[in-house]
């Protein structure tokens, strides 16, 4: 816990069905993706489940307007909402951008080193601060100190190799899609080599071929093995099947464990080849480890 106010804020887990224990005075739902096909039978039911977290909510449900589902507020990156941003434009490894509030009030504000789709993360968190009293000059101070979070567009620099090295926890087709439009956005000069690891054999089978049209919008690939957690090999599931059905002309497999030194070879001999300038490595496994091993090979 961070701070003593008699407010607490927490994230509400659908994985494991773990949110339905909360109670919770205001809840934000930014996000209806279907994931977790070992827990839930299908949509329905996941969204059978937050309905009855929605249900649960003694005060305000906060939502994103995109998702086109009843809520009391709706926040979104366009107009059109309760609380919505404009004038987006991109100075510097900042975006800046104004939030227009329920009450007609606006107020400027700016976030470093940020992708687009924590502007809309930062409508959400104008919109909560809002519902418990937060004033908007205060929320926009609050936004343009914030440093970001590990794992999240994580910015790592090599600067005797001018290379811009990027970790994100990206682990679903749509989140991969929004990190790589957010750095191309950011970085429009840059050849974009991405190093992805897989996460779960039942999220790989069940979204191959979105996660195939997602890794063939960067220029260069390495795809590591699926990273297992709590889950046993599906057959037919692979990285190297995955794989075959990227339409990138420069794509690899690096298959074996993110401490095997025959993996860390494999990626120094292409890293080496190919030098990127703009580097992500992406995943919620363990290919953060990686990042000690790239700044090795490349500085």
């Amino acid at each position: 816990m961070v701070g003593d106010s008699d407010i607490m804020v927490v994230e509400a887990d659908e994985y494991d069905k773990s949110f339905l224990k909360l109670n919770p005075h205001i809840s934000l739902i930014s996000s209806l993706d279907k994931d977790h096909g070992d827990i839930y039978e299908d949509y329905d039911d996941m969204i059978s489940a937050y309905k009855t977290f929605i249900f649960s909510t003694k005060s305000c449900v906060i939502g994103n307007r995109k998702l086109k589902h009843k809520f009391d507020t709706t926040y979104a990156i366009e107009p059109g909402s309760d609380f919505y941003a404009y004038d987006i434009s991109c100075k510097k490894n900042s975006l800046i951008f104004k939030i227009r509030f329920p009450n007609n009030s606006s107020i400027k504000t700016y976030l470093k080193f940020e992708s687009h789709y924590n502007v809309e993360n930062a409508i959400a968190a104008a919109a909560l601060a809002f519902s418990v009293g937060i004033s908007p000059i205060s929320i926009g101070k609050g936004l343009s100190s914030f440093k970001g979070v590990s794992r999240r567009l994580d910015y790592h620099y090599i600067h005797n190799s001018n290379l811009v090295l990027i970790d994100d926890y990206a682990h679903h087709p749509e989140e991969l899609k929004a990190l790589i439009s957010s750095v191309k956005m950011l970085h429009k000069d840059k050849e974009l080599f991405l190093i992805f690891q897989p996460h779960l054999f039942s999220r790989t089978q069940e979204f191959e071929n979105q996660f195939a049209q997602v890794l063939s919008l960067v220029d260069k690939l390495i795809l590591l093995d699926i990273y297992p957690a709590r889950e046993q090999q599906i057959p037919g599931v692979s990285s190297e099947n995955l794989i075959k059905k990227v339409t990138l002309q420069n794509s690899w497999h690096a298959p074996g464990k993110i401490t095997d030194s025959m993996l860390h070879d494999s990626l120094n001999t292409l890293l080496l080849q190919h030098k990127p300038k703009l580097l992500i490595t992406a995943g919620a496994g363990d290919i953060y480890k990686l990042i000690p091993v790239i700044k090795s090979a490349l500085s």
